[in-house]
Parts: structure tokens; sequence; C-alpha cells
């Protein structure tokens, strides 16, 4: 299973040329002449606008891969019920 990790929520709009960065998932973030409106921070990428025309998308993601057999536990942390 596979999960992602948002490092830069970040778009660039190409009427205005104003270039956006989402650090705050309940803050919008609105370019100068308003055809590009982002958020979601760290915790999802929300865009207003068509994507390819009105902006484009500059985010940085970062997929992990999360193993069948994951506990939860950590090498310097052992599982107690074992």
């Amino acid at each position: 299973m596979a999960y992602k990790i948002i490092k830069l929520n970040k778009a660039k709009c190409k009427k205005c040329g104003d270039v956006l960065i989402s650090n705050d998932e309940k803050k919008e973030e609105v370019c100068g002449c308003t055809a590009l409106k982002m958020g979601g921070g760290h915790s999802w990428i929300r865009r207003t606008g068509k994507s390819g025309v009105d902006f484009e998308e500059m985010a940085i993601l970062n997929f992990n891969e999360v193993p069948e057999t994951y506990t939860g536990e950590t090498p310097d942390q052992p599982n107690e019920g074992n």
C-alpha cells in the first residue's frame, strides 16, 4: 500500500505569474489576478482554476510504501506483547 507525503504544496498562476505556496491546510492562498486559489498545506492539494490553463502545478510529492507486516514498532522500541 502506498501513501503520499506532500513535501511542498506549490503552484504558479499562468495569467499573472504569481507563485503560491500553501503551508496551512485551513488558509486559502489567492494570486493577484484571482485566477488561482489554493490550499491544503501538507495535508491535501486543493486548487481552483483549470489545470494547464490557469496554473502550472509545482507541488513536490513523495510516495512511500508501507510494509504489509508493519507493526508500528521501531528498532529502539520493541513491541511489548512479544
